[in-house]
């Protein structure tokens, strides 16, 4: 799972890029999100992404999969129903402002699975995990605050 220059000195592992290709589909759905919110209703955007998740996700699945106990099944429908709500949520913030403006609150995503991590798994984020939430929340209340600034100017100038 890692790289190596010509010389043999480890220069990056895999899970980097499965972390950068997630957050480039993350944006890359945000915007299409944003788009279809222009033609279509909040409901209709979420269940045509929950659908096209499913099956991007089937055959990964497959090679992994063994039946839940039903406790299993209870935690899945819950995460299932909480995750569509978010998803809601969030096509319908897309739906009335830009995605710069939402992306800062959209962070509130790392204190809720910090939490409850803590509190089911006994998972304690490690010092790099909490300073980089740190430079990432602070980056995305900096450029909140620089878009609000500017929608002043915009708004003072009319």
């Amino acid at each position: 799972t890692r790289f190596r220059n010509v010389t043999g000195v480890q220069t990056c592992a895999l899970p980097i890029f499965v972390v950068l290709g997630g957050t480039v589909a993350y944006a890359l759905s945000s915007l299409a999100v944003k788009a279809a919110s222009r033609h279509q209703a909040a409901l209709a955007i979420v269940l045509q992404m929950s659908m096209l998740m499913t099956v991007i996700s089937f055959l990964p699945a497959l090679a992994v999969w063994r039946w839940p106990s039903l406790e299993g099944w209870l935690y899945g429908a819950l995460l299932g129903t909480l995750a569509t709500l978010g998803w809601y949520a969030l096509t319908r913030a897309l739906s009335s402002a830009d995605a710069s403006s939402i992306a800062p609150y959209d962070f509130a995503r790392l204190p809720l699975t910090v939490i409850p991590a803590f509190l089911l798994f006994g998972e304690i984020p490690d010092a790099f995990a909490i300073l980089g939430s740190a430079i990432i929340f602070a980056a995305a209340l900096y450029a909140s605050r620089q878009e609000m600034k500017r929608e002043r100017k915009v708004a003072s100038a009319r």
